[in-house]
C-alpha cells in the first residue's frame, strides 16, 4: 500500500552484560525483527476498527509462527 506513512525506524539497547546475564533474552533480541509491512497489517484493526491490541498481537501469531519461532530458536 503505497502512503505517506513515515518508515519507523527501530533501535534495540541492552546491557552489555545482557549476553551473560540472560542468554536466552539475548538471543531473542538478536534475532527479533518485524517488518513494516508486519506493523501495517496490525495498524487497521487497532486504529480503525477498534479492536483491543492484545487480541490483534495474538492473532498475529498465531498466523506467523514461521517467523517468530526462529526468534525462539
Amino acid at each position: 500500500m503505497d502512503c505517506e506513512y513515515p518508515e519507523d525506524v527501530i533501535i534495540k539497547a541492552v546491557s552489555g552484560k545482557l549476553a551473560d546475564k540472560a542468554p536466552a533474552v539475548y538471543d531473542f533480541l538478536s534475532a527479533f525483527t518485524i517488518t513494516n509491512d508486519d506493523q501495517l497489517s496490525m495498524l487497521p484493526p487497532v486504529e480503525l476498527d477498534g479492536e483491543d491490541v492484545d487480541e490483534v498481537a495474538a492473532q498475529w501469531i498465531a498466523d506467523n509462527e514461521g517467523v517468530w519461532s526462529a526468534w525462539i530458536g
